[in-house]
């Protein structure tokens, strides 16, 4: 719901419908984080809009997460998207070679569910 209020699939008036999670990649795990896929279904003046999605939350295991920064890194990705980004394209010229942006979360704390970045699927583009 937040994305669908948040602007971030286009202008004018979006609903959330549903969310199709991609069962056979639920939980998995990569280097620094853990990823589920999923598709989001949305309504706008155009009708039904389906979004392709990737989930990207932080590692359960504390030893990892502190081994490896994650905190940190997920703070640095989130900055990198809402800030740093739109700061750099102002031409436009660099925000399209990066998965659209969605959402993300990193806060101080040291529970791994205030840790979520959520970006464009892109594995129907060979990715």
């Amino acid at each position: 719901h937040w994305i669908a209020a948040s602007g971030r699939l286009g202008e004018g008036k979006v609903k959330f419908v549903d969310c199709l999670f991609d069962s056979g990649s639920s939980g998995e795990a990569q280097f620094a984080s853990s990823v589920c896929f999923l598709v989001a279904v949305f309504e706008d003046d155009r009708g039904l809009v389906a979004q392709p999605m990737l989930v990207k939350y932080n590692l359960d295991d504390e030893l990892t997460r502190n081994w490896l920064n994650l905190n940190e890194q997920f703070r640095n990705e989130v900055i990198l998207y809402n800030k740093v980004l739109p700061f750099l394209d102002r031409d436009n010229a660099i925000i399209g070679i990066f998965p659209r942006y969605f959402f993300g979360s990193a806060s101080e704390s040291d529970n791994p569910s205030e840790y979520t970045i959520v970006l464009e699927d892109l594995r129907s583009s060979g990715f």
